[in-house]
C-alpha cells in the first residue's frame, strides 16, 4: 500500500517565500571513532607522512602510537623471507633514513602505518626472477638502526648489536605509552563499586598510625583525639586503598577537599582542633 504524505501548510509557506523546490536526501556516513583507527592500524593502514605527528620523539597518528614501513619493497621474495636483516626496515621516528628519502624525493613509496606488535608485516615483493610479477606476503622485518640510535633506546649506542637483535615492538610501545593519551582503566561494564573495602577500619587506623596521627595539610597532631583524624582518598575512589592514594588529614582539612564540601564539622570539634593547632 502506498502512503502519500503531504504538507500543505508548509507548501503554502514555501510559495509565499518564493523558495525553490530541491531534492532532499539524507546521506549517512559512519563517523570514524578512535576504535576504528585502532582496528585499521592493527591491520595496517596506508599513511600519508604529512599526517603523522611526533609525540615523545616517536610516530603518532590520530593519537595512536605507531611505526611505519615501506609496503612495496621492490625486492625478490626469497631475499625478503630469507634475509630480513638486509631487507627494508620499519621506522619509529623521523630518522636520518626518512630525512634522506625526503631530500632525494624517494617518498613516492607507499608507507604503511601499524600498531600491530606481533612483528609480522604484510609487504609486496617480486615473485619471479625477472622482477615483473608481484605478490603480497607476510614476513618479519627488523627495526631501523638509525631510529634506535637517535632515540638511544636501551642505551643503544653502547650495545648496538644486542639491542637491535633483541628489539621487541610490544616492549617498545609499552615504554613509550606514557606519552600518549591515557585510556580509562574501566568501562561501564567492568567498573568496580565505589565502596570501602571490608578491612577499611584496619587500613585507616594503620595509615593514621604510620603518619604519627598528624594532619598532612595543617600538621595538627590528634593522637589524643584520633576520631578527628581521617584518611582521604586522593582520587576519590573509596575502593582504591593503595598507600599512594591515601592522605591523613584532620576533619577540618578533609572538609575542604574536592567533593567533601557537604562534610559536617560540629562547632565543638572545630573549636577543639583550632585549640590543638595553637598548642603545637
Amino acid at each position: 500500500m502506498e502512503i502519500k504524505v503531504g504538507f500543505p501548510e508548509l507548501e503554502d509557506l514555501r510559495k509565499k517565500m518564493g523558495a525553490e523546490v530541491v531534492a532532499f536526501t539524507i546521506d549517512h556516513k559512519p563517523i570514524k571513532s578512535v576504535d576504528d583507527i585502532k582496528i585499521k592500524l592493527n591491520e595496517g593502514l596506508e599513511i600519508n607522512i604529512s599526517q603523522l605527528e611526533i609525540v615523545g620523539g616517536v610516530y603518532s597518528f590520530k593519537g595512536e602510537q605507531l611505526l611505519i614501513f615501506i609496503y612495496e619493497t621492490r625486492k625478490e621474495k626469497e631475499y625478503v623471507i630469507d634475509e630480513p636483516e638486509n631487507n627494508v626496515r620499519f621506522h619509529l621516528k623521523d630518522c636520518k633514513t626518512i630525512e634522506r628519502m625526503q631530500r632525494e624525493n624517494l617518498f613516492e613509496a607507499r608507507y604503511i602505518g601499524t600498531n600491530n606488535t606481533n612483528g609480522i608485516f604484510s609487504v609486496v615483493v617480486y615473485s619471479d626472477e625477472n622482477r615483473i610479477n608481484t605478490e603480497e606476503i607476510e614476513t618479519n622485518l627488523k627495526v631501523c638502526k638509525n631510529c634506535l640510535k637517535e632515540l638511544n633506546y636501551k642505551a643503544y649506542k653502547n650495545n648496538k648489536r644486542d639491542v637491535w637483535n633483541a628489539f621487541n615492538i610490544a616492549e617498545f610501545f609499552d615504554e613509550y605509552k606514557t606519552y600518549f593519551k591515557e585510556k580509562p582503566k574501566y568501562t561501564c561494564e567492568n567498573v568496580p563499586p565505589n565502596d570501602y573495602p571490608d578491612d577499611w577500619e584496619d587500613i585507616s587506623r594503620n595509615t593514621r598510625k604510620q603518619k604519627g596521627w598528624e594532619c598532612h595539610d595543617c600538621g595538627v597532631n590528634l593522637n589524643r583525639h584520633q576520631n578527628l583524624l581521617h584518611v582521604h582518598h586522593r582520587n576519590r575512589a573509596k575502593g582504591d586503598s593503595r598507600a599512594s592514594n591515601l592522605e591523613v588529614v584532620c576533619i577540618l582539612c578533609h572538609s575542604k577537599k574536592p567533593g567533601h564540601s557537604t562534610m559536617h564539622v560540629s562547632t565543638d570539634n572545630r573549636e577543639l582542633i583550632m585549640k590543638v593547632r595553637e598548642m603545637k
